[in-house]
């Protein structure tokens, strides 16, 4: 098969063209990102989406004019992936072809501020996944079970690979590398953070000769984990006890709700949430604590995460645990490229 894939992430599109090349399908991928060079592709110009353009062609719902001027241009394709937004699925409402869409992050992304548009999205998925126009899946737990809340329906979990790398772990850097949002105090200098030990268009080998990689999340799922996990490059993340206690201090999870980039707004889902636990008030701890289960580093696919306590329990580590480790997570990693290329070939098979 022939997809085309718009996306506004160069890591979720590229993993399944990865993915769909090596099962023999062709994915066309026009990315509209600003970092789409580092996968070695050009920055797509797609009328009506370009910039901010895609915000306003969902948000007035645009769809009869995108098919107008797409349809003879689209033929060619026997389907569409949609990662990021989600929403672009609206899109192609009026193309009479199969939808994939595999959901990186909360999946309302472009209609989350109005009430009556994102209800709308709902009813659109909800009606196409029962017609089997739409498949929907989620690459972490969170996002499955977020989406599934909001929509009542099925969402497949299938967690991304990111093999596109090519990295494999080569510690030859004698530093950890830490991804952070702010600041984390070292005095020792054992770890560094990773804007600052890495410049802009690095090789992803680069990252993979550090001796680990640790991470104090702004989010529940980032494809840098999936890329590093790939690599067998030792991963670190806090324990959900360290976790919460860094959250309380505003050092983490900054962006697990949309709600958030927007603060003076209330801490609560626009739509009527009838279940406990409303994942949009981020500013209660028991909902917070509630909903981290589900994350990549606490109920996802990557069995080798290791969590720690304190940084000092990291640093002990000697050269051969640090290896073992990475063994580790090679056999995982065997495991788990099975059961995501089985998935993807059902999906397949299905359309």
């Amino acid at each position: 098969m022939n997809f085309l894939s718009i996306d506004c992430h160069i890591a979720v599109s590229a993993d399944i063209r990865y993915i769909f090349n090596q099962l023999g399908h062709q994915v066309t991928e026009f990315s509209l990102s600003g970092h789409s060079r580092v996968i070695g592709r050009p920055q797509a110009n797609i009328q009506m989406l370009n910039g901010n353009n895609w915000c306003e062609t969902i948000n007035k719902k645009k769809f009869e004019e995108f098919y107008k001027t797409y349809k003879n241009a689209f033929k060619k394709f026997d389907g569409f992936i949609c990662c990021y937004p989600p929403v672009f699925a609206w899109l192609y409402k009026y193309f009479d072809k199969p939808i994939i869409v595999h959901i990186p992050i909360r999946y309302e992304l472009g209609v989350e501020h109005t009430k009556e548009l994102w209800q709308e999205f709902n009813e659109y998925l909800k009606e196409e996944i029962k017609s089997k126009k739409v498949h929907i899946s989620a690459n972490s737990m969170y996002d499955k079970k977020y989406t599934e809340s909001f929509i009542q329906e099925s969402v497949e979990y299938i967690p991304s690979l990111c093999q596109y790398t090519g990295a494999l772990y080569n510690p030859i850097i004698e530093r950890y590398l830490y991804y952070a949002c702010q600041d984390m105090h070292d005095a020792s200098g054992r770890m560094i953070k990773k804007h600052n030990a890495l410049q802009a268009g690095h090789a992803w080998q680069t990252v993979a000769d550090f001796k680990g990689c640790i991470h104090y999340p702004y989010n529940v799922s980032t494809m840098s984990t999936f890329e590093q996990y790939m690599a067998c490059q030792p991963v670190f993340f806090p324990s959900k006890k360290r976790l919460m206690g860094l959250y309380e201090e505003g050092k983490v999870l900054s962006q697990i709700s949309w709600r958030q980039q927007t603060p003076h707004l209330k801490a609560e889902s626009i739509l009527d949430y009838k279940s406990d636990f409303d994942p949009n008030n981020y500013r209660d701890k028991k909902t917070v604590e509630h909903w981290i289960d589900f994350s990549d580093f606490y109920g996802g696919d990557m069995k080798e995460i290791v969590l720690f306590d304190d940084e000092e329990d990291i640093f002990q580590l000697s050269k051969d645990q640090l290896l073992s480790i990475s063994n580790k997570m090679k056999i995982d990693n065997d495991k788990r490229i099975k059961t995501v290329y089985s998935k993807w070939e059902k999906v397949l098979r299905s359309l």
